[in-house]
C-alpha cells in the first residue's frame, strides 16, 4: 500500500504508531484516537486495582465499561450495541491486557512527519489527554483535539469527532 490514511483508536492506535514508525514515507495521513505513545499501564488498571476489582475476573470488564464512558447513561447503550462484546475469558482477556503494556514509541516518533490527528477525551481513564499531550509534542506536523468524553470519545462525541476528522482529511 501506498500514500494511505492510517485511522488506530486505543490498541489500534498503538499499531498504528508501530506502523507508521517503520514506514512513514508511505502513509499519506496517520489519526491516532485515544493514543499514547508509551503504556506501562493503563490509570484505568491502576484505579481498578485501588478499588479491588480482581485481574482475572468478568468484574473488571464490567467495571470497565462503566468507566470507559464520561456520561453513565451511555452505558446501557454500549452494552446494548455490542461494541464492547468479549468473546474471551477473564484469564485470556488478562493476557492481551497485558501484551499491550510493554510498547514505547517515544523515541521514534520522529520519524512521522505526515499530517496526523491527535485525540482525548478529558475524562479518559485509560488515556488521558497527557498521554495525548506526549504524542503532540513527539510528532511533527500534528492537529491535538479534546474532547468531553472517556474513552469512547467517538461514540460520546459522535458529530464532533466526526466533524474534526472530516475536516482533518479534507486539508
Amino acid at each position: 500500500m501506498e500514500d494511505f490514511v492510517l485511522y488506530g483508536g486505543s490498541l489500534g492506535s498503538y499499531i498504528a504508531q508501530g506502523i507508521a514508525v517503520r514506514i512513514p514515507e508511505r502513509i499519506n495521513k496517520l489519526i491516532l484516537n485515544v493514543s499514547a505513545a508509551k503504556n506501562p499501564a493503563s490509570a484505568l488498571a491502576e484505579t481498578a486495582k485501588k478499588d479491588n476489582i480482581p485481574e482475572k475476573t468478568s468484574e473488571r470488564r464490567e467495571y470497565w465499561i462503566k468507566h470507559l464512558t464520561h456520561d453513565p447513561k451511555n452505558i446501557a447503550s454500549i452494552e446494548k450495541s455490542g461494541f464492547q462484546k468479549n468473546t474471551l475469558d477473564a484469564e485470556d482477556e488478562y493476557r492481551a491486557l497485558k501484551s499491550i503494556t510493554a510498547f514505547d514509541f517515544r523515541d521514534q516518533l520522529n520519524k512521522i512527519d505526515c499530517p496526523t490527528l491527535i485525540t482525548s477525551g478529558i475524562y479518559d481513564p485509560v488515556n488521558p489527554p497527557a498521554k495525548g499531550e506526549i504524542l503532540h509534542k513527539l510528532i511533527k506536523n500534528n492537529q491535538f483535539s479534546k474532547f468531553p468524553s472517556g474513552h469512547l470519545l467517538r461514540l460520546e462525541c459522535a458529530d464532533k469527532y466526526k466533524e474534526t476528522v472530516l475536516n482533518f482529511l479534507r486539508k
